[in-house]
């Protein structure tokens, strides 16, 4: 068996293709601490660089096979970086916009009955969906959402991992977003002020 510390970057390019842990564990423990640096530099926020970097690996142990390297591999994790950046971005500020607007919509309703009708309709909707999902996820999600604890702190009270925590966050709200469809965004932006108003 090769020594993969001594292994250079196309050798276990190479060795991932074919479906080699080691050699995917060896890039992993080669590259994950300098990436972690390199996002926590552009997000600025612990949680979501360990999240840009964790899915940094996960595609590219579910993409080994069609993986092509144009330049080094460090060049391409450092654009995988680059881009999950972007992309968190695009999707903060979409989330902004929305927040904006319901916001506005909500200042300029007259409070009428009906309105409040649809109101308590979609609150009870969503905390049906939330009360459907698994009881240690569903506690999590509503510590991490309701309460606005940080993954440590949840960890913490519950004496679980931060990476449980994370998944299972990820987790309830890939079932939420199912369970919800299209109001999905929509209906968790009126949880929010709904229990924050």
């Amino acid at each position: 068996m090769p020594d993969y510390r001594k292994l250079t970057d196309p050798e276990l390019i190479l060795l991932l293709k074919e479906g080699d842990q080691m050699a995917y564990t060896q890039i992993y423990d080669r590259y994950q601490t300098l990436l972690f640096l390199h996002a926590i530099k552009k997000v600025r926020e612990e949680e979501d660089a360990k999240d840009m970097v964790q899915e940094i690996f996960t595609d590219l142990w579910t993409r080994k096979k069609e993986l092509s390297l144009q330049g080094t591999l460090s060049a391409y994790l450092y654009t995988c970086v680059r881009n999950k950046f972007v992309n968190l971005l695009q999707h903060k500020e979409v989330r902004m916009r929305f927040s904006a607007s319901f916001q506005s919509f909500i200042d300029e309703s007259t409070g009428g009955s009906d309105l409040l009708i649809r109101e308590k309709q979609l609150a009870s909707l969503i905390e049906k969906e939330i009360s459907a999902l698994p009881d240690k996820m569903q506690k999590i999600f509503v510590l991490s959402r309701r309460e606005h604890k940080s993954y440590k702190e949840i960890a913490a009270e519950l004496n679980i991992s931060e990476e449980t925590v994370r998944k299972q966050v990820k987790n309830a709200l890939k079932i939420l977003r199912v369970k919800l469809g299209t109001v999905f965004l929509f209906a968790l932006v009126f949880w929010y002020y709904y229990y924050n108003s």
